[in-house]
């Protein structure tokens, strides 16, 4: 009897499931509908795994590395003083940042009349659906406008206001 009902009941799964149809995958959000920065202006988490991920693609690309390009490090407000890559805003999509080398040297660029002053030799880009360009160019080729770099000086100032409190606040100590 035990075995009737055990046949009975596998016959009514196997049933069950040649009945049912495919369950519909549901796609992911499409990075349009994600906001790019947090409500606070910094660079989401989504946007920073994307950029390392696109710069991986790229290493391996051109130079055939494997596992040449690790996580980037971020500049943010809790660590002030660890330069990495400064997320200077978005503008046409465009996701202005900018990459210190590391190497020290005193650099003063101006792009479009707002001056930027580095203790590091810094690289100005823009990331846009997985390619990276140079912020100079896109103005250059009027892809971006003067009202772009206007967002990223702003991003700037900010960030020298914070690692100047945060100097300050070190050397009151």
């Amino acid at each position: 009897m035990r075995k009737v009902c055990l046949f009975l009941i596998v016959v009514l799964l196997l049933g069950c499931l040649a009945g049912c149809d495919e369950v519909p995958v549901v796609p992911a959000q499409p990075t349009e509908s994600r906001p790019i920065e947090n409500p606070d202006g910094t660079l989401s988490d989504w946007m920073k795994e994307e950029i390392d991920m696109a710069y991986q693609k790229s290493a391996m690309e051109k130079y055939g590395l494997l596992e040449y390009y690790t996580q980037s490090i971020w500049w943010d407000a809790e660590t002030p003083l660890v330069d990495g890559l400064m997320y200077f805003g978005n503008y046409n999509g465009y996701v202005m940042y900018c990459n210190l080398s590391g190497m020290f040297a005193v650099m003063d660029k101006e792009i479009a009349g707002y001056q930027f002053h580095f203790s590091n030799i810094a690289f100005f880009h823009a990331y846009k659906a997985g390619e990276f360009y140079d912020l100079e160019e896109l103005l250059e080729q009027g892809l971006i406008d003067e009202e772009a770099i206007r967002i990223a000086h702003e991003h700037y100032v900010e960030i020298n206001k914070i690692k100047k409190a945060y100097r300050e606040q070190q050397e009151n100590s």
